[in-house]
Formats: C-alpha cells, structure tokens, sequence
C-alpha cells in the first residue's frame, strides 16, 4: 500500500484542522450534564477548552504508553505532607524507590545494609561482602532512607 493510498482512507491531521465528535448514545447522563455546564461556563471558548482537555488526556497516555513497560504504580498514603510529596516528584527519590523496588524483586530475602561501617567490618570477615546485599553509597541516598524508612522504635514495650 503506497502512502497516497493511505492518504485517501484515512485523515492525516495537521494542526488547525477540524475534528468532528459526536457523543455515543450511551453516554451517561451525569457526562452530559457535565458537559452542558462547561458548556456555559465556557461559552465561545467551549470547543477550545474541550480540545485541551482532549490533549491533556492523550499526552498523559502517550506518557503513560512510553513508561509502561518499566514502571509499576505505588499507591501512597493521603496524609502526606506537601514536604513528603515535593521529596517524591525528586529524581533522586524515585531513582532510590526502583532501586529498592528491583532489590525486593531479585533477592527479597536479603537484608539491604545501609551503613559503610558494616562494610568496613565484613571486609575483614572472611570477605563474605559477596553474600550480603550491596552498600548504598550515595550519601544523598542514604540520608534520605535513614531519614524516611529507618525510623523503626523497638521500645515499643513502654
């Protein structure tokens, strides 16, 4: 099939051209009611905001399509603070999140040492280092899990 074919059954869309919608007949009647009342809040700028709102959506899927295959949705609590949410949007907190993520998956049943003076010490052990998780070394990163996931309290006998 050569592309002038191609041409011929199917649009190609440019920008500035016009698309048509119509809405399905089973359209739940609480959309249409949501659609009218954007309808007047937007007057002349209804279809233009419908066609954001259409955009919006196809990018967030076409980001979504693009990361799919190396991404995994972590649900969270509600109650984070605005600081706890900012440290998430960080590179460096997901980088640590799928880092940790990939430790769990391959060997869940090592422990993951954070602390370089437990390395210094199995050093001299018989150089059993190759049997124990591997050392977090990025000080960033290992502040940050110290100050978010090692927060554990024993004396909970109290």
């Amino acid at each position: 099939m050569r592309i002038n074919d191609v041409r011929e059954k199917y649009k190609v869309f440019q920008p500035k051209d016009k698309i048509q919608l119509r809405l399905p007949v089973d359209t739940s009647p609480d959309v249409i009611k949501y659609i009218n009342k954007l309808s007047r809040r937007y007057g002349r700028n209804f279809s233009g905001e419908m066609v954001r709102r259409l955009i919006s959506v196809l990018e967030t899927e076409l980001q979504i399509n693009k990361t799919k295959r190396n991404s995994i949705i972590v649900p969270l609590p509600e109650d984070l603070t605005y600081n706890e949410s900012k440290k998430l949007e960080s590179e460096e907190v997901r980088t640590l999140i799928g880092q940790l993520a990939l430790q769990l998956i391959r060997e869940p049943a090592k422990a993951v040492r954070l602390s370089s003076e437990e390395d210094e010490g199995s050093k001299t052990d018989d150089n059993k280092s190759s049997e124990t998780a591997p050392v977090i070394q990025n000080e960033k990163v290992l502040q940050f899990a110290q100050d978010n996931f090692l927060d554990f309290d024993d004396d909970d006998d109290d």
